[in-house]
């Protein structure tokens, strides 16, 4: 038993080092990549890749039928089983390409925007080829396998990343980014399914896939919700302000948002994978949560709190002074993701112990409540919906962290006892950073940026160093563990030849 505790903790270490090094590899390029076509770029042209990948990707959620989680959460899973829902999702996705070429002139009336029916439907054809890769994906993850998994990532995410570059420095405009996306799921589709050990063939014959299907029509339900209570802001800014505004608050969005998307991804997907591997125990399940709650409010607050302090300075040296106007949207987003970076940690735990609905629930709640809160913040302008942010979205991660903490057996004293020192240390930082801000102000506007940089890091570290001894002693002995693998010199944390975890 101990051996096999172990093993899988081996497995879900070098899980996360390949994603890690997947991730920073694509996400370094992306990211310099991603500011020069920002620059290169006009508020506009983002204003209409939002309006257009909104709508496909509401109904790419729906096509998927949550199957990549039901394959994931199965205790146990045949060759028949895999066929049969590989079918359903192929079939979906290609009903999800006629539904979403249909629907184009409908969206383009909604935004009064004429040229996003010819948009809509050329990047719905991205669907079906989203939905080619949904199953072998999910097997990869089911697996634990991230090391392939990464490798696919960093190359289509890289290919797609360059190929969008090129397209915008030939003045392609919104063009760029709807034929890199489609680039990027074309990669990915063929990637995933070529690197399988066996091709997945399609079975026609869908009986006995019942189970699994209304796993995924839970997830399905929580996945759209989830959409309306994330994504609604980007809809009601379209609609009521233009094009123009949706542009600019959509890229401040995607900017604040970026440690978030990048790292938040990795850390749920081998958790969802681990907790259904370990369903049945729920004590490892509320210790490996209460770990991870820790470091990712530890890592993150400073992170996203720091990235509002610097905004003034920062965002239009980077992006050049066209973005000015939205540093203070983006300053308001950076102040709600500590929390929005805590949110997707329990509904992987809460779904991988077979509890769909409760996920459902919270997402009815997230959904009416910010959606509502957008429609009032809206008559403010861009401003308004930012604040709609502030004021809305803690209470409803309060009243949906209570109840998943309720179904997971976790105390929320205990949850609040692993988060409070973030917060407090991240509250000192960024007064810190205000204050030095108004003090000391340089000509050059990096090296000003840089110094705030440095004296946020510091502050914070000497916090934890300082007041959380037990933090400070898990950071080093982290650090040792990394160093050790990569090393090769600890045995606990080497590959091992055997495996609990059943594969098909």
């Amino acid at each position: 038993m101990a051996f096999e505790e172990t093993t899988f903790r081996a497995k879900v270490f070098r899980g996360f080092l390949w994603l890690s090094i997947g991730t920073f590899i694509v996400q370094f390029i992306s990211w310099i990549s991603t500011i020069c076509v920002i620059r290169l770029l006009s508020p506009a042209d983002y204003g209409l890749m939002a309006m257009t990948a909104g709508f496909v990707t509401l109904l790419m959620s729906i096509s998927e039928l949550g199957i990549g989680a039901a394959l994931i959460q199965a205790k146990e899973l045949t060759e028949r089983e895999i066929r049969q829902i590989f079918t359903w999702v192929l079939i979906t996705g290609l009903i999800g390409v006629i539904v979403s070429y249909a629907s184009a002139p409908w969206v383009a009336e909604f935004y009064d925007t004429p040229e996003l029916v010819t948009m809509i439907r050329v990047l719905s054809c991205s669907m079906f080829l989203a939905m080619a890769y949904v199953v072998p994906q999910a097997l990869f993850i089911r697996e634990m396998n991230f090391k392939i998994k990464a490798q696919i990532e960093v190359f289509a995410n890289l290919a797609a990343t360059l190929l969008t570059l090129v397209l915008a420095l030939n003045g392609l405009g919104v063009w760029s980014l709807i034929v890199g996306q489609m680039a990027l799921f074309g990669i990915k589709a063929l990637a995933f399914n070529v690197t399988r050990p066996r091709w997945i063939a399609p079975l026609f014959d869908l009986r006995g896939s019942g189970k699994l299907l209304w796993f995924g029509l839970n997830e399905t339900g929580s996945r759209l919700l989830y959409y309306v209570s994330t994504q609604s802001d980007n809809v009601i800014v379209g609609k009521f302000l233009g094009g123009v505004v949706l542009g600019g608050y959509a890229v401040a969005q995607s900017l604040a948002v970026i440690p978030m998307e990048k790292v938040l991804p990795i850390i749920s997907q081998i958790s969802f994978a681990s907790y259904a591997r370990i369903q049945d125990n729920k004590e490892q399940i509320r210790t490996n949560i209460l770990k991870t709650v820790r470091a990712i409010a530890f890592a993150g607050v400073p992170v996203f709190l720091g990235m509002a302090a610097v905004a003034p300075l920062g965002l239009p040296l980077i992006l050049g002074s066209k973005w000015e106007s939205f540093v203070v949207p983006f300053q308001l987003l950076c102040l709600t993701l500590p929390l929005r970076a805590l949110s997707p940690i329990l509904p992987p735990a809460v779904l991988a112990i077979n509890r769909p609905t409760v996920n459902l629930v919270n997402m009815v709640i997230a959904s009416v409540a910010m959606a509502s809160a957008f429609l009032v913040g809206v008559q403010y302008g861009v401003i308004g919906v930012c604040i709609s942010w502030l004021v809305a979205y803690p209470v409803v991660f309060g009243i949906t962290t209570i109840r998943n903490l309720r179904v997971l057996g976790i105390s929320v004293r205990d949850y609040l006892g692993e988060i409070r020192f973030p917060f407090f240390a991240g509250a000192i930082m960024l007064a810190s950073l205000w204050l030095f801000g108004k003090m000391f102000v340089t000509p050059w506007p990096l090296c000003s940026l840089t110094l705030q940089t440095l004296l946020g890091a510091v502050v914070y570290l000497a916090l934890i160093m300082i007041f959380d001894k037990e933090q400070s002693a898990e950071i080093r002995e982290h650090l040792s563990r990394f160093t050790a693998y990569l090393t090769h010199s600890n045995p606990s944390i080497e590959p091992s030849h055997s495996s609990s975890i059943r594969r098909v």
